[in-house]
């Protein structure tokens, strides 16, 4: 009789694998199986989509997916099931993001950290001329992503890179906000991805644990700026900027597939070269 409830319940699941799993508001993943299956005397394999897309607006993400590493890679008696997972998925949820601003970020003077500079006579000694053409005005701050960054995967290190434009700009009454000075900085940030069990089930989420910056160009328009005074201002800005704001979708995290009656359990995670392998056994309930 078990016998008979676990085939009834495996020629059932494929059925009723999700399409696409909500991510957040107007986000979601594709899981739609490509190709048709593979099944050997030992295994079922399957190639899914894996490409973020916005619910709200249909557009083709210009990325190419990366290849993925055969079957035989891992030892199939080691776990019950296997998935491969690559950048392109990051790389497209980064490519939606930035798509709907999320990845550009401002802050009013009322809201600068004390960490930051909050005024043009703060600039005094950096920056002279600012503070002599706009004396004790207010400042404000915008950072934008140039491009949506990207997902570096080697063995035991995922790597997040990108650039960012950071401009300062001065607050004066009834007037829009000038800008000052804008500076291009590159970012790598360290990332941990690790299985998290919740509610909804398990997830692959992460965080990062550490990030360097680096000022590859300044535009100015009151003159000449050295930017070496910049690279301990720069790299708080992305602190309190950017940081929190992608260490969000991180910790939102990708659910794995799963349905009612089966359950993943001890879940592994590693990164590898080109891809992130998670590896678990399974549990049914009948």
């Amino acid at each position: 009789m078990v016998t008979g409830k676990i085939n009834e319940f495996g020629k059932e699941l494929p059925t009723t694998l999700p399409v696409s799993i909500q991510v957040s508001d107007g986000v979601e993943v594709s899981c739609a199986i490509l190709g048709d299956p593979v099944l050997s005397s030992s295994y079922l394999l399957t190639n899914h989509d894996g490409e973020f897309m916005s619910a709200e607006h249909s557009q083709e993400v210009p990325i190419s997916p990366a290849s993925l590493p055969a079957a035989s890679s891992v030892d199939p008696t080691s776990k019950m099931v296997f998935i491969w997972l690559t950048s392109y998925t990051f790389d497209t949820a980064a490519y939606i993001y930035k798509g709907a601003a999320y990845m550009d970020y401002s802050i009013k003077n009322e809201e600068v950290p004390n960490v930051l500079l909050k005024t043009t006579a703060d600039y005094k000694s950096i920056v002279p001329e600012l503070y002599r053409r706009f004396p004790n005005k207010d400042v404000e701050y915008i950072m934008e992503t140039k491009q949506p960054p990207s997902l570096l995967l080697s063995r035991g290190q995922a790597r997040i890179v990108g650039e960012a434009e950071a401009s300062i700009l001065v607050v004066e009454s009834g007037v829009t906000p000038q800008l000052a000075f804008s500076l291009t900085v590159s970012v790598q940030c360290d990332v941990e991805f690790e299985i998290q069990t919740r509610s909804s089930g398990q997830v692959i989420a992460g965080d990062i644990t550490s990030f360097t910056t680096e000022i590859s160009n300044i535009d100015s328009v009151i003159g000449e700026i050295d930017p070496t005074p910049f690279q301990e201002l720069l790299h708080t800005m992305v602190q309190f900027m950017a940081i929190p704001h992608i260490n969000r979708i991180l910790n939102a995290g990708l659910a794995i597939p799963s349905r009612s009656g089966l359950a993943a359990t001890d879940t592994t995670i590693t990164i590898e070269e080109g891809y992130i392998l998670v590896g678990a056994d399974l549990s049914y309930s009948l």
